[in-house]
């Protein structure tokens, strides 16, 4: 059970192409080579000491100051150029792996919780109005509000914590999947990856969510005066639960769907003097 609900790692360092870290040594060291063969062994004060007249040696020393041996961010500024092809086992591996977290972030059961998390949300909002009702009766009905308080607060802070936790669950997965789609050079071709199946589960229920928690909230504010305040409070409670969690899944659904478009599906780049369309 540990397994199934574990994420997978993060991937390994992509290698890097053959013969990109001896270049970069080359050319951090040109000026070392075009100073000449009695050049490593001179010091800067020996450079300063020969002559200020010496064409070459405000060069040198520039260059020794600045881009020298030890410079550091000479290959964080082009992270991309090192990286090679990937293995065949590594690819299989990321194939594999970024198919399991696109269906780890469309899981039934994902969808599931949020619906659990909505409906602890929903019982909260309950006991709101209930202590609202009880609280406006007053004698005991105020004690029987204050426990209804309690209950209520107990409630929603439970939904919220679930809530931050199943968005930052979301978080990780989407950045694991991040992570291993974009690994190497070779693009992801497999459309299993869109999960459309998946994203309809998720995307319909959603809409029905978003408009239902529409209509109650906006039917809660147009008969204000009609009813009381405790069904005006369980009533704009449950329509916002209800339209939260709606557009939770619609932003999963389609949030998905456009990543693995542009994933699937990249833009070509424009090229000097080409065109495309």
């Amino acid at each position: 059970m540990i397994n199934r609900l574990a994420l997978p790692p993060y991937p390994p360092e992509p290698p890097p192409v053959e013969g990109f870290e001896d270049g970069v040594g080359e050319e951090e060291g040109w000026a070392g080579e075009e100073a000449g063969p009695g050049a490593p062994g001179e010091s800067e004060v020996g450079v300063e000491g020969e002559g200020e007249g010496s064409p070459g040696a405000p060069d040198e020393r520039e260059v020794e100051g600045e881009d020298g041996p030890g410079a550091p961010g000479e290959r964080q500024d082009r992270p991309e150029a090192g990286f090679g092809p990937l293995p065949p086992e590594l690819l299989a591996e990321r194939d594999a792996t970024v198919l399991a977290l696109a269906r780890r972030a469309l899981a039934v059961r994902r969808l599931l919780l949020l619906w659990v998390t909505a409906a602890v949300a929903v019982l909260g909002w309950a006991a709101v109005g209930l202590a609202v009702r009880s609280i406006e009766d007053g004698g005991l009905g105020l004690l029987n509000g204050l426990v209804a308080l309690a209950l209520a607060a107990a409630l929603l802070i439970s939904a919220a914590v679930a809530l931050g936790l199943w968005v930052r669950r979301d978080q990780d997965v989407r950045d694991r999947l991040d992570a291993w789609a974009f690994l190497g050079p070779e693009p992801v071709t497999d459309q299993r990856v869109r999960a459309h199946g998946r994203s309809v589960l998720w995307l319909l229920p959603s809409v029905g969510l978003c408009l239902a928690g529409a209509a109650v909230a906006g039917r809660a504010v147009t008969r204000m005066d009609t009813v009381t305040l405790s069904a005006t409070v369980y009533a704009l409670g449950l329509g916002s639960t209800l339209l939260v969690t709606g557009l939770l899944g619609l932003v999963r659904s389609l949030g998905h769907q456009r990543w693995a478009g542009r994933l699937l599906d990249p833009v070509p780049v424009r090229r000097g003097g080409g065109a495309h369309r």
